[in-house]
């Protein structure tokens, strides 16, 4: 299975540590100009939905 942060909706790519997101994640924290969560954060969402 792949992970949540790979396969959710609201990741656009991910690097080593951080999930670069869109605005609509809940999770989302704004570090010099960009939105990302945290893979940790990603794999305990409860906010997950599949991207289509």
């Amino acid at each position: 299975m792949k992970q949540k942060y790979k396969t959710c909706k609201h990741a656009i790519s991910s690097g080593q540590i951080a999930v670069y997101v869109q605005p609509s994640c809940p999770r989302a924290t704004r570090i010099k100009g960009y939105l990302v969560s945290s893979k940790k954060r990603c794999e305990d969402c409860r906010s997950w939905e599949a991207r289509k």
